[in-house]
């Protein structure tokens, strides 16, 4: 029995509450859309959904231990072969988010996660696919999880044809409801508000409404990036300590955090080249070992 464990778990569901808030707001103006219909039969299939089951491991005082537990994500088919690519933060690192973020204010607080088990749920009939998380990124929020094909070949996102993006353009995406309703597809969108040069180039948009780790889409179907979430340093807040005012400073000014911001197309696919050229040599490092 552990009669501790709901506590590190309310922190955590807070955390994914506020994310979840966050991203709603009023939403852009309805002005060059493309067909929705017309969106979801061509990027719909790409758009996947991910079975997890995660270990957590919580520290400090009163936390649960170990626990195992299962959840979805989806995540966006981007070889034919199998290689999905979805956002690290809901592979599990919102462990390492929520560590930076109350460890501290409540000492010896942390969290830490891994995947003991992913599988893709595929088709109508959600039949499983064996698959494993192959590489991550963490400041870039990306992961890469590949699939046990079985020379199935699966509808996938092309990062190559890259959109030009600009100030006002209107972007939209593809994301899948959970399965109380089916995973059905549906169509979210947003307008580009903004450029920021730091940490990174990234796109800000407008509204978010979901859709993190998934592309966006200029109106002609090409991609302009891929939705993720980008969260300030530790250090970043360091000055927050006990004191209540400075956190709540550093709780608001992580608002635009939550929403999401668009890494451009170029850049996720030379993530994705890094990843390839890495996984090799862990193969053959693995294969050496005594």
């Amino acid at each position: 029995m552990q009669p501790h464990c709901a506590r590190p778990w309310a922190l955590v569901t807070i955390a994914i509450l506020g994310i979840a808030n966050l991203a709603l707001g009023v939403r852009p103006s309805r002005a060059a859309e493309p067909d929705y219909q017309a969106m979801i039969s061509r990027h719909g299939e790409a758009i996947v959904t991910l079975k997890l089951v995660m270990k957590m491991s919580f520290g400090g005082r009163g936390a649960g231990g170990d626990q195992e537990v299962e959840s979805e994500v989806t995540g966006v088919m981007i070889d034919s072969a199998g290689l999905v690519l979805c956002s690290n933060t809901q592979l599990g690192g919102i462990g390492g988010m929520m560590s930076g973020m109350l460890g501290r204010s409540i000492p010896g607080f942390s969290i830490s996660s891994d995947v003991v088990n992913v599988k893709l749920l595929y088709g109508p009939d959600d039949q499983e696919f064996e698959a494993k998380v192959i590489a991550r990124d963490p400041d870039l929020d990306l992961a890469w999880i590949q699939v046990d094909a079985n020379d199935h070949p699966f509808p996938s996102v092309d990062l190559s044809q890259a959109a030009d993006v600009s100030l006002g353009m209107h972007l939209f995406g593809v994301k899948r409801m959970g399965k109380h309703f089916d995973r059905c597809a549906v169509v979210f969108l947003t307008i580009v508000s903004g450029e920021a040069t730091k940490p990174r180039k990234l796109w800000i948009p407008e509204v978010l409404v979901g859709g993190f780790g998934l592309p966006v889409f200029d109106a002609g179907g090409k991609v302009a990036g891929i939705v993720v979430l980008q969260f300030p340093d530790a250090s970043e807040n360091a000055g927050a300590g006990g004191n209540p005012f400075a956190m709540l400073g550093s709780m608001f000014s992580m608002q635009d955090s939550y929403r999401g911001m668009i890494l451009p197309a170029a850049d996720v696919a030379s993530a994705t080249a890094r990843a390839r050229k890495a996984q090799p040599a862990k193969q053959a490092d693995k294969t050496a070992a005594p």
